[in-house]
């Protein structure tokens, strides 16, 4: 071995390391729409948490904020196909019921059960 194969090539920044403004997800914020509602979730979505939590216990391991497809539901219990959605002020249009009527044909199309609730606390 010659001593120029020897030496490694060391690159100027460690593996995966980013640098500002040249794009990814960084540690300062969230990466996706998804990390993004469950930072700011309303306070009904919140209560109905603290109620669906302790069930991971028994086996259903729900998600919050959980991406299926192109949409991000609410709450999501994979292992029994069910989706919670938790439908405050902002669903209240006929645009955003027509949305979600769209959104809800897509998921029961996928095999999941969807329940909807209106809440505005």
């Amino acid at each position: 071995m010659t001593a120029r194969s020897s030496q490694a090539h060391q690159p100027d920044t460690l593996p995966l390391a980013g640098r500002a403004g040249e794009g990814g997800a960084t540690r300062s914020g969230p990466a996706t729409l998804a990390q993004k509602l469950r930072l700011q979730s309303t306070a009904p979505e919140r209560r109905l948490w603290r109620l669906l939590f302790p069930f991971r216990t028994d086996g259903f391991h729900f998600r919050k904020q959980q991406q299926i497809g192109a949409y991000v539901v609410d709450f999501a219990c994979l292992h029994a196909g069910l989706i919670i959605e938790v439908d405050g002020e902002t669903h209240g249009g006929e645009i955003a019921q027509s949305n979600d009527a769209v959104r809800d044909d897509y998921l029961r199309g996928r095999g999941f059960h969807v329940l909807g609730s209106a809440m505005t606390m």
